[in-house]
Order: structure tokens, then sequence, then C-alpha cells
């Protein structure tokens, strides 16, 4: 009875979860690892720099990051779930020292972009839309943007690649300060 109890809540809270992210314009759609590398390779991620990852979800991007790359990372979530699943997942890749995980809404953590060396962005347009104008006013120099998917309104890139994402051609795009 109480495995059956625990399972119910977890589903619950997971749905609830994805109504939120919906509800703030971030419903959570996983990247490929390829497309991942790809986007950090684009964004010429080095050992110890930090990246940022806005809508971090399970928080797959920021390991791949951490072992790939030996990068640092930050990651903000606003889905109760996935923020719990983000920590969790952290700690059993045995990356808890490098990524550290933030709760919260996105658009309200603008002070962490100043402190990052690469920004990893898998968002709809609408929501880069929104976040565009902070995201470059608070970008220290020589700090990289990179989007997977959809690209910004008002700014343009400086290069792009092509990579597969779940079986489709996706278009990653780099900008710089």
């Amino acid at each position: 009875m109480w495995i059956t109890l625990g399972i119910a809540l977890a589903l619950l809270l997971w749905q609830i979860s994805l109504v939120i992210s919906v509800i703030f314009g971030a419903p959570t759609v996983h990247t490929q690892r390829s497309a991942t590398i790809k986007a950090y390779e684009l964004a010429d991620l080095k050992k110890n720099e930090t990246v940022l990852d806005l809508g971090c979800s399970d928080a797959r991007a920021l390991i791949y990051g951490a072992k790939e790359f030996g990068a640092k990372g930050i990651g903000v979530e606003i889905s109760p779930f996935y923020y719990l699943m983000a920590r969790l997942k952290v700690i059993l890749s045995g990356q808890h020292g490098q990524i550290k995980i933030v709760f919260g809404n996105l658009k309200r953590h603008g002070e962490l972009i100043k402190r990052c060396d690469v920004v990893y962005l898998y968002l709809l347009p609408k929501l880069l839309d929104e976040i565009e104008q902070e995201v470059f006013s608070q970008l220290k120099k020589n700090a990289r943007v990179v989007t997977v998917g959809f690209n910004f309104k008002n700014k343009r890139a400086k290069s792009q690649e092509t990579a597969l994402n779940h079986g489709r051609k996706t278009k990653i795009y780099l900008y710089r300060v």
C-alpha cells in the first residue's frame, strides 16, 4: 500500500510539474546527447568554464558539459519534479562538486548570467524573445550563448550548425558578445 501511494504521489508531482512548466512557457523537452555535444563544440566550451542552462530539466546537458568538457554548471529549473530529478542525477553522475541546480523561474535569475562563460538554451521562441534583452545585457566579456532549435529574434548568430535531435535536423545557433 505505501509503495502504491508513493508511486501515485510521484506521478502526481510529475504531472503537476509538467503543467507548471507549460504555464511558464517552458515545457520540458530533452535534447539528444549528440545535439548538446555539438552545441558545446560550437560554443568552444573549455575545461573549468561555467555553463548556465536556463530551464535545465533533469540536468543532462550540464552533466554532459561536466563529463565531456570538464566544465562547471549551473542549472535553473521551475518544475518541482525536474528540479528534484536534476539534483538526484547530478549526485548520481558524480558531478555534484561541478554542478549547482537552482529552483525557480529562469526569468528571475539574471544575476547568474554574469557568472557564466556559456549560456545554453533550448527554449521556445516566445521565451527566447522574453529573455533576450536581459541575457545579452548581463553577459560578461567573451561569453557565448548557444541556442538549440530556435534563434533570437533581434540578434544575429555568429555561426550555426545542424545536428540530429531525436531523428530530426535541428539548428544550433552561436552568439557572442
